[in-house]
This record gives C-alpha cells, structure tokens and sequence, in this order.
C-alpha cells in the first residue's frame, strides 16, 4: 500500500509552514519563488550531494 504525505508533511518538505500552505492555495500568497528555488536544487544538486 502506497503511503501519502500530509499538507503538513509536504510543506515541512518545502521549507514552509502549513499555515504559509494553506495562505498559498487559497491564492492569498505566492510559493511560486520558493517552488522554483526547490526546483532548481533538484534539477542542478551540488556536486557534494551526488552519490559517487
């Protein structure tokens, strides 16, 4: 059985609150920088965090 994260779960991931979360779906704040900061760590890792 597959497990699935929580909002809360998912924003700790992020670096976010749930509340901040929360603000962001309801379209009362944008996560639009921190999604793109998250993005580019995963699409370019530092060399330091490569498995050898």
């Amino acid at each position: 059985m597959d497990e699935w994260l929580t909002m809360s779960q998912v924003a700790k991931l992020l670096g976010y609150t749930e509340r901040g979360w929360r603000h962001w779906e309801n379209g009362t704040r944008s996560m639009r920088s921190v999604l793109l900061a998250q993005y580019k760590t995963l699409a370019n890792p530092a060399p330091e965090t490569i498995p050898a």
